[in-house]
């Protein structure tokens, strides 16, 4: 569902909507990006917003790897009615598990014994000849879209997790355990920040059906703490982005880092664009 909250000039606010899209919720609950204008009248029949989604509970809907699809851009003249329409820009699906991002190798998967699986689960599938493939512990949180005239691409903010991964409880029999969670659910026994980088023409790609979206992949995947001096919580995760063009500044939220004592509190980074 997606709705609109307009902020009037004497104070108040007004809502609108909510408006169901074409697709599964599973693809767009997380996270939104401004389309450039450029690209949205050239590939996306217009629509200037895109929603995307990481895995959450009921991950069999959601993208395995960085999800985001192009929506009707919302109009508070719009009946509730109005069924939103969506173009992929990129999506992977659950099954085949081939067709899932393919990322680093470091890690095993463990079945809730703790014993290492050979063959591909609902949520995660082993490294096949040093490839790995994207899990249910490997999450998107926050997107943002940076178009300037020296610069382009689409920044995708998440984490990955390493060593074992499992889905079940925490700690197992074996004493591997979540050094983040306690819940039962998808679990790494390490986690690191990833960030990638999409080439604007490849989402063009997959947007005119000259590629399906599956099969195209990040330009660049990096760890943010390695080049920047950027707080992250425990299982590295960012939960909002947002782009300003004139500052040529990326502006990063980053929940339960701030230890205050009034609990922890999100910290807000900010970095130029060069």
């Amino acid at each position: 569902m997606v709705g609109i909250t307009k902020f009037n000039p004497n104070g108040s606010i007004s809502a609108y909507g909510p408006w169901k899209a074409d697709i599964d919720a599973h693809h767009l609950r997380n996270y939104g990006v401004a389309v450039p204008s450029w690209f949205a009248k050239s590939y996306t029949g217009g629509r200037g917003l895109a929603l995307g989604a990481g895995i959450e509970s009921g991950a069999s809907k959601a993208s395995f790897g960085p999800g985001l699809f192009a929506v009707d851009t919302p109009n508070e003249a719009f009946p509730t009615s109005h069924l939103l329409t969506t173009r992929a820009l990129t999506f992977y699906p659950e099954e085949p598990h081939q067709q899932r991002l393919h990322r680093d190798a470091q890690y095993r998967v463990l079945n809730q014994n703790g014993v290492m699986l050979s063959q591909a689960t609902d949520q995660f599938a082993p490294p096949r000849g040093g490839v790995g493939f994207w899990g249910s512990a490997d999450y998107i949180r926050a997107s943002t879209w940076i178009d300037l005239p020296d610069v382009q691409g689409v920044l995708f903010l998440g984490r990955l997790g390493y060593d074992n991964m499992w889905y079940g409880n925490t700690p197992l029999p074996t004493g591997i355990q979540d050094p983040c969670h306690c819940t039962k659910g998808q679990h790494a026994s390490r986690y690191a920040a990833r960030w990638f980088i999409y080439a604007p023409a490849d989402l063009a790609k997959v947007a005119s059906g000259q590629a399906a979206s599956w099969q195209i992949s990040p330009t660049e995947v990096f760890d943010p703490t390695l080049l920047f001096n950027v707080q992250l919580n425990c299982d590295k995760l960012v939960t909002g982005a947002a782009f300003d063009p004139e500052t040529r500044t990326v502006y990063i939220c980053a929940p339960a880092v701030d230890n205050a004592r009034t609990g922890r509190l999100p910290v807000i980074h900010a970095f130029a664009v060069k």
